[in-house]
């Protein structure tokens, strides 16, 4: 390289090493810094996904849990009604059986006035009355024990008895 000064004379050839290094973006440490920045953006996009994956699996089971509550809540309800429907049926059956055993009672009382009054074949008819008011009075004496027994108001009595 030469230089002019200002009378106009040449300097003697000399060299200047220039060492031209590449930009500050396109260095090794650069390149690394890039390398480690898109490693991140990598395990910080996996990282979202994940995350996102167990809010959206959150999600779904609080879904679940709310149809499972309120199909809990619907069956409670019914079971609710069913046990009050139970209830009035066991409650019909015993007032059903009281109201027909006391009529009952009073025409088998009857039938023994009307058996002492009547003679011979006659009483045939009354033997038949009074075996089927006694299997009615049976039946319904074993529907009121049914009834107290379901409503817990009586006591099961075990007693042996013979199969014939």
């Amino acid at each position: 390289m030469q230089a002019r000064n200002e009378l106009g004379q040449l300097s003697r050839i000399t060299s200047l090493p220039l060492e031209i290094i590449p930009p500050w973006y396109r260095s090794i440490w650069a390149y690394l810094v890039y390398g480690l920045g898109f490693l991140g953006l990598a395990c910080g996009a996996r990282r979202f996904y994940i995350v996102k994956e167990e809010k959206r699996q959150a999600r779904r089971r609080v879904q679940k849990l709310e149809r499972e509550r309120v199909v809990a809540e619907r069956l409670k309800k019914a079971n609710d009604r069913l046990r009050e429907a139970n209830r009035l049926k066991e409650d019909f059956l015993a007032t059903a059986s009281y109201e027909l055993r006391t009529p009952l009672t009073n025409i088998l009382g009857s039938l023994e006035v009307l058996r002492g009054m009547m003679e011979g074949e006659e009483t045939e008819f009354l033997d038949m009355i009074e075996e089927n008011g006694k299997r009615l009075k049976r039946t319904l004496n074993a529907l009121l024990d049914l009834s107290m027994l379901r409503s817990r108001e009586e006591d099961v009595e075990l007693t042996p008895t013979s199969l014939d």
